[in-house]
């Protein structure tokens, strides 16, 4: 029976999760490969993996695990998936990728590791788990300049956990200049 593989990029915003899963998207077989974005993300684009610096790649939209399930009932010849903000899905998510795993899909997975107040997201850390392989990145700092961000700082108001935004809601920081907000 053939087996997949799960690898996960994760960090801080800013730290190019979606550019390191659009690279290997962009480096598979792309006849076979299914690039999946979260359908409220839309700070770039509507239909595409899209990075703060403007790459893009055209992806398919899903809001919840059972639409990633629909995809792949659509597309029987994936051999590929790359699912971008898996933080935004439930942790049923993790369930999915081991039952691709087990069906010989290489599966590129990347999102928060934590958000604004410093807790785990749930489905990043069940998929963390499960991965065969896991990158931690880090972006440079807001505060100091140091590639060394490993936080999520909300500089917005909004107190909602999930809250989609770029560089006028969220900056980089690492241990050193992270605010802890109670």
């Amino acid at each position: 029976m053939p087996t997949g593989s799960i690898t996960l990029a994760t960090g801080p915003m800013f730290s190019g999760k979606t550019e390191w899963l659009i690279e290997k998207l962009a480096n598979s077989d792309t006849e076979k490969a299914l690039a999946i974005r979260f359908v409220l993300d839309t700070r770039y684009s509507n239909d595409s993996l899209a990075t703060h610096n403007g790459k893009q790649m055209n992806a398919k939209s899903a809001a919840s695990v059972s639409d990633i399930r629909e995809l792949f009932s659509q597309y029987k010849q994936t051999k590929t998936v790359g699912i971008d903000e898996i933080q935004f899905f439930d942790d049923e998510l993790a369930q999915l990728l081991e039952e691709l795993r087990q069906k010989g899909v290489t599966i590129y997975a990347s999102g928060l590791n934590a958000d604004y107040l410093a807790s785990p997201w749930e489905t990043t850390v069940a998929i963390e788990r499960i991965a065969d392989k896991v990158i931690n990145l880090t972006a440079r700092c807001n505060a100091c300049g140091k590639n060394n961000a490993i936080y999520t700082q909300r500089i917005g108001d909004t107190t909602d956990r999930v809250a989609v935004g770029g560089i006028e809601l969220y900056e980089a920081r690492c241990q050193e200049h992270y605010v802890a907000i109670a």
